[in-house]
């Protein structure tokens, strides 16, 4: 990888001119300029794209999307550079050094698939709140194995739009871009779950550095919602499916998975499969023997009376 690497900024929008500029000043104030921006607009019809054209470093295609996917896949598909970061039009970078010390890692470190830090609360007044994710911050992500797991198991992972990705293990992960181009109402695989299951399941390395990186709003007026009926359906059908997705996956491959390369990874030991129902029927036994020690003491309390 050369010292100086393009960097593209995938990011979709849709009717969010108020917010457009404030995101698109953040990731230009970066230290590091060599960088695009790609904005794939799903037919705006504020001023959205007046804003976009101000900056020669933006890049703006208007279209009609089915879903947040199908824009996210049409920005790959406009993208030629080889570092990625996925991002939506309402949210802030804030760590001005990030993209400067992620690339300077990867350029380094070519083992490694991508470079990622903390996600912020951005509250109401434009103030920054608390730590959202990764809920645990310590620094085990270099062991792809356990990152895995913890993936499976908490969801404690990169979070998409707090990361620097190598474009080359993007689309390995994701398999084929035709997946996400159905309606939303109609997909039956989300693009980022699928991204992190891929991720980790190909042996890929993350690299977590302790850095607040992006502020995501955390509200109803999002670029991939149109109502709060719409993102509460949202939310419900997609947690049906990480259910059924870890439910089916731990219950017929073990923790083994084939990639689509067909190299097998390593088996991960079963006892891991049955750890969290090992301590589930701990606990059932140590309750149980709690009782039964009430009960006798109580009894002979009665019969020394």
């Amino acid at each position: 990888m050369i010292s100086n690497p393009l960097v593209s900024i995938l990011m979709i929008n849709k009717n969010h001119g108020h917010y457009l500029e404030k995101t698109i000043q953040s990731y230009l104030s970066q230290s590091y300029s060599n960088l695009e921006i790609i904005i794939v607009d799903g037919g705006s019809t504020d001023s959205s794209m007046e804003i976009a054209k101000k900056y020669t470093k933006v890049k703006f295609y208007s279209s009609v999307d089915k879903s947040g996917g199908e824009a996210f896949v049409k920005c790959l598909n406009y993208c030629e550079s080889n570092l990625v970061m996925f991002a939506t039009s309402n949210d802030v970078l804030v760590d001005t050094e990030f993209i400067c010390r992620a690339v300077a890692f990867l350029v380094k470190n070519d083992e490694y698939a991508c470079v990622f830090g903390n996600v912020i609360a951005l509250l109401d007044d434009e103030k920054f709140g608390d730590i959202i994710q990764p809920y645990n911050r310590k620094s085990y992500f270099d062991d792809y194995n356990k990152n895995f797991k913890r993936w499976l198991i908490s969801f404690d992972s990169f979070h998409e739009c707090a990361t620097l990705f190598n474009k080359r293990a993007v689309l390995h992960s994701l398999g084929s871009l035709d997946n996400y181009l159905k309606p939303i109402d109609q997909l039956r695989i989300d693009m980022f779950l699928e991204l992190r299951f891929g991720f980790f399941s190909n042996g890929y390395k993350a690299k977590y550095i302790d850095s607040n990186v992006i502020a995501v709003r955390d509200h109803f007026d999002r670029v991939s919602v149109e109502s709060r009926s719409h993102f509460l359906g949202h939310l419900n059908y997609y947690n049906d499916q990480v259910k059924d997705f870890r439910r089916q996956f731990i219950k017929k491959n073990h923790f083994i998975y084939v990639s689509p390369a067909g190299k097998k990874l390593e088996r991960i030991s079963a006892a891991r499969y049955f750890f969290l129902t090992a301590l589930i029927i701990r606990q059932v036994l140590i309750n149980y023997l709690k009782k039964r020690i009430k009960i006798l003491l109580k009894y002979k309390t009665i019969n020394l009376e």
